[in-house]
Parts: C-alpha cells; structure tokens; sequence
C-alpha cells in the first residue's frame, strides 16, 4: 500500500510541474506568443494607473477600480523580469 501511495505522490509532483510550466511559457501555445509576451505590460499599466489615479485623486477616486496607463513613456523605462 505504501509503495502506491508514494507513485501517486509522484505522479501528482510531475503533473503539477508540468501543468506549472506550461502554463509559465506557454508550452502547448494555447494563447497567441504576442499576446502571451506583453500580458505582464498589460496588467502592470492597470495597476500603475490606479497607483497614479490614487495620487492625484485620492484612493477611493472611480470606486477604486483599476485605471490605465495609456503614456508609453511611463511603461518603456520598467522592466519585467
């Protein structure tokens, strides 16, 4: 019984290590590779937006929804790595 128990624990370990980088590069290209490079960009502007929106408006300014980053010279200097 425990030589099963300790193959499904291994089977379950590379499962999920595979599922996990799959899904960290894209392995079976389930989303567009453009779309898939510069999803970080696109939820790192929303959260600078509402950063930037809180500054100058307050924190519950538009019922502290996530804003947008539209300047692109905000976003060319950082880096995601």
């Amino acid at each position: 019984m425990e030589r099963e128990s300790v193959k499904n624990l291994l089977l379950f370990i590379m499962v999920m290590l595979l599922f996990a980088f799959s899904y960290y590069r894209n392995l079976w290209g389930v989303v567009e590779r453009k779309k898939f490079n510069d999803f970080d960009v696109y939820c790192e502007s929303q959260v600078l937006g509402r950063v930037i929106r809180a500054e100058k408006e307050g924190i519950f300014s538009e019922g502290g929804l996530n804003g947008w980053v539209r300047d692109d010279s905000i976003m060319k200097d950082m880096t995601w790595d």
